[in-house]
């Protein structure tokens, strides 16, 4: 059942690649203990050899933080193609889908 997966697990990525999955945060849990859990490094999917979609919790190790979704393009980190933050699993969910898609289409050209 749906409920026994994975946040990951539930993602629609498309046709992305995970590459580095260090993602283990459980909103059940109080942030204080799993505050190691929000790091810069979290989560990156590929698509093709151009397109990354990156998640990270910034600051690092800060309950006053956010999520950081990027999409980059070419390597080229200092110009991403998409960068927004969230607040919230549910947030992140829709955010990650949602450029995944894009980046598929994009990936897909």
């Amino acid at each position: 059942m749906n409920e026994s997966k994975t946040f990951i697990e539930n993602l629609n990525i498309y046709d992305g690649n995970i590459t580095y999955n260090d993602f283990d945060i459980d909103e059940r849990i109080p942030f204080d203990e799993q505050k190691y859990s929000y790091k810069m490094d979290i989560l990156q999917i590929t698509f093709g050899p151009r397109y990354i979609l990156d998640v990270g919790w910034g600051p690092e190790f800060n309950p006053k933080g956010s999520f950081l979704v990027q999409a980059i393009k070419d390597y080229d980190w200092l110009k991403p193609l998409i960068e927004k933050k969230c607040h919230s699993l549910a947030e992140l969910k829709k955010t990650i889908e949602e450029t995944a898609e894009l980046l598929s289409l994009k990936n897909a050209n």
